[in-house]
């Protein structure tokens, strides 16, 4: 039976562009949450927190107004007192939904904005969050000299751990256009498409040359992903 063929259009508008990235610095004062301290456009994936639902690995799903955190891919909601509460159970979440938009769990390495799905494949957005110090000082805190993100996946920060004083933090939030199989995430490029669509190889060559494809642009790869798919 023919896998059916999926294509996300309930997208927000996204606030970087394709394979950018965003770079500043801020300062951190003694025992300061990062999360905290950082823009919220850097900290968070989402504008602001939305009501949505979290899905399980066990089927099971939680309403509730949930954002997604970059600095460390977890799933934070508001509760009725309003406090910001990390979602307990966090190594059972497989997606989050917000505004008819998914953002899919691939393993440990976080959270994609999916654009277009067909089977188990699917064409995504991601962004991943970088901080380090901007003088390296070993002593004065818990954030390694360098701490950078794995994957998706930003090495997690003790926000306790700081000592006196205030502290010069850089950040680099970059985006980039990929695909995954669910398990594996693999940067948008001609050979990911003839990896996960040999049969579309010679067909796809054609139509990147006619329509001159931008791998990074997600509308111009989403093209290319819907016409693979169609070759099945």
């Amino acid at each position: 039976m023919k896998r059916t063929l999926l294509i996300i259009t309930a997208l927000m508008a996204a606030a970087l562009s394709y394979a950018q990235r965003v770079e500043g610095t801020i300062k951190v004062r003694a025992r300061q949450d990062l999360v905290r301290a950082l823009p919220k456009d850097i900290a968070y994936l989402l504008p602001e927190f939305s009501d949505g639902v979290v899905d399980f690995t066990d089927g099971t799903s939680s309403p509730g107004r949930i954002n997604i955190c970059n600095l460390d891919n977890s799933v934070r909601f508001i509760n009725t007192a309003g406090d910001t509460l990390l979602l307990s159970g966090a190594d059972r979440v497989s997606r989050v939904i917000v505004n008819g938009t998914v953002y899919a769990k691939v393993a440990d390495q976080g959270f994609l904005r999916q654009k277009a799905v067909y089977g188990k494949l699917s064409l995504c957005e991601r962004r991943r969050l970088t901080v380090e110090p901007v003088k390296e000082d070993a002593g004065y805190s818990g954030i390694p000299a360098t701490s950078t993100a794995r994957g998706a996946r930003m090495v997690q920060i003790d926000h306790d751990y700081m000592e006196t004083g205030e502290r010069e933090i850089s950040y680099m939030l970059r985006t980039d256009v990929v695909l995954t199989d669910g398990s594996e995430i693999y940067v948008s490029k001609s050979s990911t498409f003839n990896k996960l669509f040999p049969q579309a190889k010679k067909a796809a060559k054609a139509f990147v040359k006619s329509n001159k494809t931008d791998f990074q642009d997600l509308d111009s790869a989403a093209q290319l992903f819907l016409f693979c798919a169609e070759q099945k």
